[in-house]
């Protein structure tokens, strides 16, 4: 993740100053005016400014060790984690030393905290039995959603309140070897531990993100072919092609419109969807049409929908895939927000690339419209 919300724009851009709109309500955007008189809206994929103080999301933890999030507070004290939103209180242990701040980051021996837009994410160096978080609460949940990738408390029957998620297994050079998996134990209702390790099975730095849940702009699945059966509405990292331990993965997803609402009147120019990469810079994405909507919670590999038509291919900009989205959201005889079912994104050509899915609040997806 970048140092800010106002960085990230800043680099999609290569300019430092931004003429930025004071005129925004939207959470989940910053908009930018262009010398033409257009204006370019970056929707994030998680919202960025806090849900009381309208302000952006500061990405910096304080000398007490304490962060706010859009819709909530983290703390670390000692070696625990503690989320807060409203009443409930989450506390995460992760079983390492104590952690001390050092700028905007708490470190300890082995283990790093970073800022996310409302939790934190770990990277935590182990060795290959990998390592155990303890999670307590301080009231039952009884409704428990988790995969090989995720674990998530749920509120209600889709609306967490927690999500634990895998990014990736990288080595000491920083290079991406491949993705963590996980199981949970329920220890009783209000105690659960989660077990994370590399799927490579050696010593690795792992990184996972610990969210307090925010609605997403994208409503998205990986399904993949290894794990027919598995669905994946709240993984935070897709590795698009074909790995060993996925085996061919695909992304499907759709954007709530009604994020989008404030463009759905507007005479659009240009739509782009920016994914930001982990690994595969050579990998070239393709996304294609589907032939009807799909179901982010119910959809796996054994019955995922049926796909149509490519409509573009992504290319590495940076540290993101971009992918034109206009001549599937724009209209071309109006110019106004059409509103598909969704597309699927997969790699094309062999290899494979790893990039956040909707679900990430530590680097998020941003889509860029240019309206009038």
């Amino acid at each position: 993740m970048h140092s800010s919300v106002l960085d990230a724009v800043r680099e999609l851009r290569g300019e430092t100053d931004l003429a930025i709109s004071k005129a925004n309500a939207n959470r989940y955007r910053i908009v930018i005016h262009e010398q033409d008189g257009a204006q370019t809206a970056y929707y994030f994929s998680a919202p960025i400014y806090h849900l009381a103080e309208r302000t952006l999301a500061s990405l910096r933890f304080t000398d007490s060790g304490t962060l706010q999030g859009t819709n909530g507070m983290i703390s670390v004290f000692g070696n625990t984690m503690t989320l807060t939103k409203k009443q409930d209180k989450i506390y995460c242990d992760l079983g390492t030393g104590s952690l001390q701040r050092a700028g905007a980051i708490m470190i300890g021996e082995g283990i790093e905290i970073h800022p996310t837009l409302n939790g934190a994410a770990v990277k935590l160096c182990c060795d290959g039995e990998g390592t155990t978080i303890r999670i307590r609460t301080e009231r039952p949940f009884w409704h428990i959603r988790a995969n090989s990738k995720y674990f998530a408390l749920m509120e209600e029957p889709f609306q967490p309140l927690l999500v634990l998620s895998g990014i990736g297994a990288f080595g000491d050079t920083g290079e991406l070897y491949g993705g963590v998996k996980m199981s949970f134990q329920k220890v009783h209702d209000q105690e659960f531990t989660v077990w994370i390790c590399s799927t490579s099975e050696d010593k690795r730095t792992l990184w996972f993100e610990i969210n307090l849940y925010e609605p997403k702009l994208f409503l998205d699945t990986t399904v993949e072919s290894r794990h027919p059966s598995e669905n994946n509405a709240y993984g935070s990292t897709a590795f698009l092609g074909t790995t060993y331990f996925h085996g061919n993965q695909w992304l499907y997803t759709r954007p709530d419109y009604a994020i989008l609402a404030d463009v759905q009147s507007r005479e659009l120019d240009r739509v782009q969807l920016y994914l930001p990469r982990y690994a595969g810079k050579e990998t070239t994405l393709s996304g294609v049409t589907l032939s009807r909507r799909f179901c982010s919670f119910g959809s796996t590999w054994e019955n995922k929908v049926d796909t149509e038509r490519a409509f573009g291919e992504g290319r590495a900009e940076g540290r993101y895939h971009m992918l034109d989205l206009t001549n599937i959201l724009v209209d071309p005889e109006n110019h106004m927000l059409r509103q598909p079912d969704g597309w699927v994104l997969r790699a094309k050509n062999g290899g494979y690339t790893a990039v956040s899915t909707g679900d990430s609040s530590f680097f998020p997806q941003i889509l860029a419209v240019r309206f009038r």
